[in-house]
């Protein structure tokens, strides 16, 4: 029997079933399954909407070909998108180059059981804000409002953008 409305089907995927509530469309195989949405080079765009009466177009994702430019979201002024992590106590974003490079890397992470929003780059945590609000860098736990921290001889410079404000470098060269 089918499991939706439209049911196209290539091979039994086993003993599941497609949820009540999204099974206007089900694609079901036992290996790779896919959709393929196809259009002329050019400047041209994809898209899947997602609306309703009020919003004709809610929230879509979208890609143009002319700029390479993937697009996730919502599409109302105030909207939210939210990614969620299911189960795991760590929630994350991972940006890359490709689905095989650890070099050209970031991760964006928070975590469930901490609070902390974790900043990675190329797997190496480079950047801490807790729950408090307090900044760790170079060191994950901040033991003031700025903890920085670098095993290397360590040089910090802040300065303000108008010439007549004072500036603060700090430098350590500890060499013993």
């Amino acid at each position: 029997a089918a499991d939706g409305t439209l049911h196209v089907y290539s091979n039994s995927a086993g003993s599941v079933t497609a949820s009540s509530s999204a099974d206007d469309l089900v694609i079901e195989n036992n290996g790779d399954t896919g959709i393929s949405i196809l259009t002329a080079d050019g400047n041209n765009s994809t898209a899947v909407m997602f609306g309703c009466p009020s919003q004709t177009v809610g929230a879509a994702i979208r890609y143009n070909h002319n700029s390479s430019e993937m697009s996730l979201g919502p599409d109302q002024p105030g909207a939210h998108l939210r990614i969620n992590s299911g189960a795991n106590s760590t929630a994350s974003i991972h940006l890359t180059t490709s689905a095989t490079d650890t070099f050209n890397s970031a991760t964006i992470k928070t975590e469930r059981t901490s609070g902390a929003l974790i900043f990675e780059r190329d797997g190496n945590e480079r950047l801490r804000i807790d729950s408090a609000g307090d900044v760790a860098i170079g060191v994950s736990a901040a033991t003031s409002r700025l903890t920085v921290e670098d095993s290397a001889a360590t040089k910090a410079n802040f300065t303000h953008s108008s010439s007549n404000k004072t500036s603060l470098y700090i430098e350590c060269d500890d060499t013993s």
